[in-house]
């Protein structure tokens, strides 16, 4: 049999958190469950059930003794009616019935009432030739079976009676073939016949082959089952039928009130209609030559998804199978009070169709594998990897309504110990919601050997699980495993809805144990909520792989609340990889204590995190984060964190982490967004741990803006043995430290370097403490610090910063405009014998004000090197030791000889060398006054200077395809230079994509200016400074002024100026008609 593990028993077997254990423990049947339900003090109240209590109050209570045990047949058959013989039958008082009218291997029988009484029983004897038996209740009573129901044969049975059926509690079936029990008002036949219980008629004498369907009226009565029957070893098994036989209740609602079923390896259906319709009937069982094909009916309107059709039989069983319409409402189907539902053993299947469906207080379906079943499917094995091919049977719940399980219930499809075949599913579909809660599970597990099966669950609405047990042992959830010494896979879980809610220790989990992978976990959603330690996860502590988690949801996905994660893990003593997690929805936010995490603690690499938002994703509190380690134990690398979305926000202490405290790289974080990346009091970490031994990740983000703020850090450091991580930053607009810190460091323990932090924007400001650092005080180097931005501010007391004790440690700064204000400083420092880092400073103006410094010290040796290239700078100039004034220094604390070196580079122009004087004489202001043309004597001129033109029209603009008309005539001039510093700019270089080389000949118009190019060049400990003249050459001009005109040959103007040679043209004459030709 299987032990079912109650909420408070924890299975030695056990091994999931929060998932109840299973186990076999010989025999069929359950153990350990009391046999009155008085010690349950609550029990779930439906109002669609209280027609089911009705009815068993009626049939139990008001009915007196003689008619609950009254088999009463009537005469609608003729001359073959039934006959009911007293009988000693197997020690049984009992009711031997005969007769009845056989047609073809078909025999009917017909009774007013037919109940028996506790204790008695009533057989049927079984004619040869006869396949089934079709028993009809033509009377206006339901049929109250509190004892034993037979056949004395292989046939199957079939009762129906419209006013209902009730199996007390000591009920049990005797019988070698499947039994139907229905509220149905009749049978349906091939041949058009109706063996009908509230339209009696005896059947045609043509011969009858098989029914073919269940015709209902409106309100069916309900069918009730409170067997708790025992077998000869004392286990219950209720209302039991042989292996490979089918055993179904078709209602009116179905309700299992603490009663029992069990069909080894066979196929239990329950299901009803609430008002009227025909439910078609297939199988071998009742003489088909072959079932439909699943998920097809008989009626083109059927909805695939209501049809019961599963698993095809084992060999050597005919099961009976059932089809509802689509289009006529379903009836209720419940177990409350520990009702148990039980397939397992041989692979059986279990089917419920209904409008709603609940599980209630303890109440349990079950099927999966026994070891009777392993020599059946061990010799069928997968020639890949030795698994078996063929599996069990599924667990299939469809209900157009809802489906609720609670107190404790469960649906599990399980392989247990010793058995050899592939799990069962669990599929469950419902057309508004499905709600699991109080420790109520959905499970799919492997012992034996074999694969675990999958948990599929659809809704129209939401699908929910909700709280655990009162001890915490035991969550709501779904669950697949491979427990420990099973060989096989988990099985994945699938949910589909509008909405899914994990909440308040709910869980959905994969596992593995043993030697396989665990499954993966799929949620397909419009929204998803986990929340309140609600947790999706997949781990591996055996040898396979972690399972996959992937989300999907159009709207939003919220982690909230401590513990409320999704994670996979390669667990300690795993052997194999972690899994992925994959989150694409609208938006994501992760808050008070909500984790995401992809970890290894075994042998094997950990898994990756990808989450990608059309919208925003934020992470907020403490210990809220995003989580990438290889842990204490662990030997792989680390998994990576990228998130992809309009905007990232890391707020109030939550992280953004990968690190490595064991043997591997830790992963990296890659931070992509269109609009904004910000961290308020959030931090963005890559780090090795004292412990580990691997290089830290780096850090790379792309945004179009970046800011962090109010304790805000991004950092990447080392304290093992391995390099830390590069921090690496692009923005298309700016970039915003206020009192926040970057940094990038190997501490004094680690062996290893620390690494560059790499900023791009437009505008970079760091204000109110906020430090860009990249240190080593180890022995390992130290990074540098390289910003390429149009503008860098900074203010109060904002420092940039690289300090070593073995080299490197540089700043690079280009940008149009550099400001530093109230004592914020720029530093390169260097401690031990190591020399002081270099800063290069390229700009067009420099401003440093308020006691605001650019130093590069040294402690023990050679200061650093500065060099600045500025066209302006302002407030601040070099000085050899520093002051309260703003300075540019680089000293040594061994003494002046030991100091470094300063170079400022500004264009040396002499102002006078800029003016042109043009060589013409000083105009007479008389020439000034106007004159009139015509008058001779005092001569007029008018005058155009300059290189375009005029317009057409005063009103218009000069356009630009004018003649270009050259002003100027080569003329001895004194030539001059200007001096300008460059460097290259080559070492920024980000995941994202490279920043270009730089390097640039400045030019003006005519002018060419001699360039200072310098490269730094890396090396160990210390840069060299590349240094390239070039001569000039210089043509240069005088500018002459146009003084005239004339008309050439091919009537085009030509501007003119005066030659002293005379050997250019000169102004011609020109006279005014008004002037009569003067």
């Amino acid at each position: 049999m299987f032990f079912v593990g109650l909420a408070g028993e924890r299975s030695p077997s056990q091994e999931a958190e929060g998932q109840r254990g299973w186990g076999r423990v010989g025999g069929v049947g359950r153990v350990g469950r009391a046999q009155e339900s008085s010690t349950h003090t609550s029990h779930t109240s439906h109002t669609s059930h209280t027609p089911l209590l009705l009815l068993l109050a009626i049939s139990s209570v008001l009915l007196p003794a003689k008619a609950r045990s009254q088999i009463l047949p009537d005469r609608t058959l003729g001359s073959e009616n039934s006959v009911a013989t007293p009988e000693l039958i197997n020690n049984i008082e009992s009711q031997r019935i005969s007769g009845g009218a056989t047609r073809g291997s078909s025999l009917f029988h017909s009774f007013q009432e037919f109940s028996i009484e506790a204790g008695r029983g009533a057989y049927f004897t079984n004619p040869a030739g006869i396949e089934n038996i079709l028993t009809r209740v033509t009377g206006s009573n339901p049929s109250t079976i509190l004892g034993t129901l037979g056949v004395l044969g292989q046939a199957n049975l079939f009762l129906l009676n419209p006013n209902g059926i009730v199996f007390g509690a000591q009920a049990r079936l005797d019988l070698r073939g499947s039994f139907l029990g229905t509220s149905a008002n009749s049978l349906l036949f091939q041949e058009g016949f109706e063996f009908s219980a509230t339209n009696p008629e005896a059947p045609p004498l043509l011969v009858v082959n098989i029914p073919i369907g269940l015709r209902f009226r409106d309100n069916p009565a309900a069918i009730v089952n409170q067997s708790n029957a025992l077998d000869s070893n004392g286990d219950i098994v209720g209302l039991q039928i042989l292996p490979g036989e089918t055993l179904a209740l078709v209602g009116g609602d179905i309700h299992l009130d603490g009663g029992s079923i069990q069909a080894v390896g066979g196929r239990i259906e329950l299901g009803g209609l609430s008002s009227a319709g025909t439910v078609s009937i297939f199988g071998d069982s009742v003489g088909q030559a072959s079932p439909p094909v699943p998920n097809q009916t008989n009626n083109p309107d059927q909805n695939p998804d209501s049809v019961g059709q599963v698993s095809p039989p084992l060999p050597d069983q005919n099961f009976l199978r059932l089809d509802y319409p689509a289009d006529v409402e379903r009836a209720d189907v419940a177990l409350t009070n520990e009702g148990f539902v039980s397939a397992a053993g041989e692979g059986g299947n279990i089917i419920v169709q209904a409008r709603n469906f609940n599980l209630a207080q303890e109440s349990i379906l079950l099927a999966g594998v026994d070891s009777n079943l392993a020599s059946d499917l061990a010799a069928d094995l997968d020639e890949n990897n030795g698994l078996p091919a063929d599996r069990a049977g599924d667990i299939d719940i469809n209900a157009t309504g809802s489906i609720a399980l609670t107190e404790g219930s469960s649906i599990a499809n399980i392989v247990q110990p010793n058995s050899t075949g592939n799990g069962g599913n669990i599929k469950v579909t419902a057309g508004g919601s499905v709600s699991l809660a109080g420790a109520s599970q959905f499970i799919t597990s492997t012992f034996g050997r074999g694969n675990a099966g999958n948990v599929a669950i659809a809704a129209g609405e939401t699908i929910s699980f909700d709280g655990s047990s009162e001890d915490g042992l035991f969550s709501s959830g779904a669950f697949s495993s491979v427990n420990r010494s099973a060989i096989g896979n988990g099985g994945d879980i699938t949910l589909t809805a509008n909405s899914a809610i994990v909440s308040n220790g709910g869980q959905l989990s994969t596992n593995s144990f043993g030697e396989g992978d665990a499954g993966n976990i799929s949620l397909t959603a419009n929204s998803a909520i986990v929340s309140n330690g609600g947790q999706l996860s997949t781990s591996s502590f055996g040898e396979g792989d972690a399972g996959n988690i992937a989300i999907a949801a159009n709207n939003t996905v919220t982690f909230e609340g401590t513990n409320s994660r999704a994670s996979s893990i390669l667990d300690f003593g795993g052997v194999g990889n972690g899994g992925d997690i994959t989150i694409s929805t609208g938006s994501l936010t992760v808050r008070d204590g909500g984790q995401l995490r992809v970890d290894t603690a075994g042998q094997g690499n950990g898994g990756n995190l990808k989450i990608v938002a059309r919208g925003n994703v934020s992470f907020d509190g403490n210990p809220t984060g995003a989580f990438g380690r290889v842990d204490l134990g662990g030997i792989g690398r680390g998994g990576n964190i990228e998130i992809e979305a309009s905007s990232l926000s890391v707020s109030n202490e939550a992280q953004l982490q990968v690190l490595t405290l064991a043997e591997g790289d830790a992963g990296n974080i890659t931070i992509t967004t269109s609009d904004r990346v910000s961290l308020n009091d959030g931090s963005i970490l890559s780090q090795v741990l004292f412990s580990g031994v691997g290089n830290g990740g780096s850090i790379a983000i792309s945004t179009g803006s970046f800011s962090a703020i109010d304790g805000g850090r991004l950092s990447a450091v080392s304290a093992g043995v391995g390099n830390a991580g590069s921090i690496n930053i692009v923005a298309r607009s700016r970039v915003d430290f206020d009192g926040s810190n970057a940094l990038s460091s190997a501490s004094q323990e680690a062996v290893g370097n620390a690494n560059d932090i790499n900023i791009a924007t437009k505008l970079l400001t760091v204000r109110n403490g906020a430090a860009l650092i990249a240190s080593s005080e180890g022995d390992g180097a130290s990074g540098n610090i390289q910003v390429r931005a149009d503008s860098i501010r900074l203010e109060n007391e904002a420092f940039l910063g690289a300090e070593t004790r073995q080299g490197e440690g540089n700043i690079n700064l280009r940008s149009r405009d550099i400001l530093l204000r109230q004592n914020s400083n720029i530093t390169t420092s260097a401690f031990g014998e190591a020399a002081g880092g270099n800063i290069a400073i390229d700009a067009e103006n420099l401003a440093a004000l308020e006691n605001s410094d650019i130093r590069a010290n040294s402690e023990e040796s050679f200061g650093g090197r500065v060099i600045v290239n500025a066209e302006g700078i302002f407030g601040t100039q070099f000085r050899d030791l520093p002051t309260l004034q703003s300075d540019i220094t680089a000293t040594s604390q061994l003494g002046p000889e030991f100091s470094g070196t300063v170079e400022i580079n500004t264009p040396d122009v002499d102002p006078s060398s800029g003016l042109i004087q043009f060589p013409t004489r000083v105009v007479d202001p008389e020439e000034l006054i106007a004159q009139n043309p015509c008058e001779q004597g005092v001569e007029s001129a008018f005058i155009i200077t300059g290189r375009g033109g005029l317009p057409p029209n005063p009103n218009q603009t000069l356009e630009g395809d004018l003649l270009d008309i050259d002003l100027v005539e080569p003329a001895p001039l004194e030539s001059y230079e200007f001096s300008v510093l460059s460097y290259e700019f080559s070492v920024l270089s980000f995941e994202l994509g490279n920043i270009p080389r730089v390097s640039s000949m400045l030019a003006l118009e005519s002018f060419e200016f001699s360039v200072f190019n310098f490269e730094l060049e890396e090396r160990a400990n210390n840069s060299n400074l590349v240094t390239q003249n070039s001569n000039p050459k210089t043509e240069n001009y005088q500018i002459t002024p146009a003084r005239g005109w004339i008309r050439n040959d091919r009537g085009e103007v030509v501007l003119t100026a005066d030659d002293p040679t005379g050997r250019t043209a000169q102004r011609q004459n020109f006279s005014y008609p008004i002037c009569g030709g003067l």
